[in-house]
């Protein structure tokens, strides 16, 4: 399944590429992506995140609601906060394959 498999109709979704340094589940489903590079001038309803982990050679999925930003320690950058952060499975499409995108880390469907 790609990415645009998890979303509805008139849905905005951003999409992150992450190998989980700075990827947060809290246990009441609430979580926070790491430090992005994100325009704060899109509509975002939900956050699917690509989570990379290299020592397993895995590509797990999780999906949650978008709760807002904060600013991070570094310039220009956001984390994400979400809510309702579930795990959704595991793919073995790469990156680019997933987000139907290129090589950056974000990507806006």
């Amino acid at each position: 399944m790609k990415a645009r498999d998890f979303i509805k109709q008139d849905e905005n979704v951003i999409v992150i590429f992450t190998h989980g340094q700075k990827f947060v589940i809290q246990e009441d489903n609430k979580g926070l992506t790491g430090e992005w590079k994100i325009s704060l001038n899109r509509t975002v309803d939900r956050v699917i995140l690509y989570h990379r982990d290299d020592d397993k050679n895995t590509n797990s999925l999780y999906i949650g609601n978008y709760a807002g930003v904060e600013p991070s320690t570094l310039e220009g950058r956001y984390n994400i906060r979400l809510t309702h952060l579930q795990y959704i499975g595991l793919t073995s499409l790469n990156w680019i394959e997933f987000a139907e995108g290129g090589q950056n880390p974000i990507r806006y469907l």
